[in-house]
């Protein structure tokens, strides 16, 4: 305090910032943010990454407990018109795909069973078509898109189940091999009536699946067992991420459309279809805008895929990795060793 000249007393004045003073704080703290921000993405991304690496690890260890149950690893279903359905079990029988198949051996028992016994066809429907309608947890990697529902192809006609408009979806997809000519079969939409596919007779495009075409670990109405995995279970892929463009993250809309992608156009339930089975003959690739790559696997994550093995591991994937290497990978019985990832 100062003194006035009749002795009283006076504020001091304080000094406050000046103006470029405030500016070069700001910029001080501008460039702290600027150089910490790249840290923390990276942070976040990689916890993403590890949230996305237990969950295949969990969808891996489910296949091989449904093996060590069945006798056999998830089938692929029938075709993309039907969905999964309770009352027909496992195997050929099964019209549903690998991600209904495994829910008994993840702890969704509940959403596995809904619509279970029955009786009235159109009650069935109505029961199947919800249990598409549901996004369980354990199957959307944390760096693409969030847990919830999102659109399926707008022509979809189920022959066992109501159509619906939002459906939950796998970024998770099983390996069917390491064939080109594997995609001749993505566009297989089953029988057309459940008569038809009882018939012994019906010709279903994978009963060579123990041969070259099919030669990864899910097929249509597979049956394939863990001793028809003849190049190791430490050697062959299992389930891994697959490659979806950002546009379609939120679902696709009608065909032709900015966001269709016939990689993620079918409810999570949908029989044989190449949203939830990929082929390794394609080298993985990072998602990016503009290319649909519907039978690749990839991911959202930079550098590198999570896969998983036959044996329950987890590995992760560059997409520099050798291409004849991830094929080889993709391969459970031509009797080649590949090593690398």
């Amino acid at each position: 305090m100062s003194h006035n000249r009749d002795g009283s007393l006076r504020p001091s004045r304080r000094r406050g910032f000046t103006l470029v003073e405030l500016l070069v704080v700001i910029a001080i703290i501008g460039v702290l943010v600027a150089l910490l921000l790249p840290a923390v993405q990276a942070a976040r991304e990689a916890a993403r990454r590890v949230q996305c690496t237990n969950q295949i690890r969990q969808l891996a260890l489910a296949a091989i407990n449904h093996t060590d149950t069945q006798g056999y690893f998830p089938s692929g279903g029938w075709g993309w018109n039907w969905v999964g359905d309770p009352d027909r079990g496992f195997g050929k029988s099964q019209p549903g795909p690998w991600t209904y198949s495994v829910l008994p051996y993840m702890e969704q028992d509940a959403l596995w069973a809904m619509g279970k016994g029955v009786a009235d066809p159109a009650q069935k429907r109505q029961f199947l078509s919800e249990m598409n309608a549901v996004q369980p947890g354990g199957f959307i990697c944390p760096s693409r898109r969030p847990v919830k529902p999102t659109g399926v192809k707008p022509h979809w006609a189920p022959k066992n189940c109501v159509k619906i408009e939002l459906s939950g979806k796998s970024d998770y997809a099983i390996s069917v091999g390491g064939d080109a000519t594997v995609a001749d079969y993505w566009d297989f939409s089953g029988p057309n009536t459940l008569a038809q596919a009882e018939n012994p007779n019906y010709p279903w495009p994978a009963e060579d699946s123990r041969g070259n075409l099919f030669n990864g670990l899910c097929a249509v109405r597979s049956e394939i067992t863990l001793a028809e995995v003849s190049d190791g279970s430490t050697n062959t892929y299992l389930i891994g991420e697959k490659y979806l463009r950002p546009e379609s993250y939120d679902g696709v809309g009608a065909s032709g459309s900015p966001t269709y992608d016939t990689g993620d156009n079918e409810t999570i339930f949908t029989g044989f279809n190449r949203d939830y089975q990929r082929s390794a003959f394609f080298p993985p690739q990072q998602d990016r805008p503009g290319a649909v790559l519907d039978s690749t696997f990839g991911s959202a994550h930079p550098g590198v895929m999570n896969m998983s093995l036959c044996d329950g591991s987890v590995q992760q994937i560059s997409y520099d990795i050798d291409p004849e290497v991830h094929r080889l990978r993709g391969i459970r019985n031509d009797g080649q060793t590949a090593t690398g990832n």
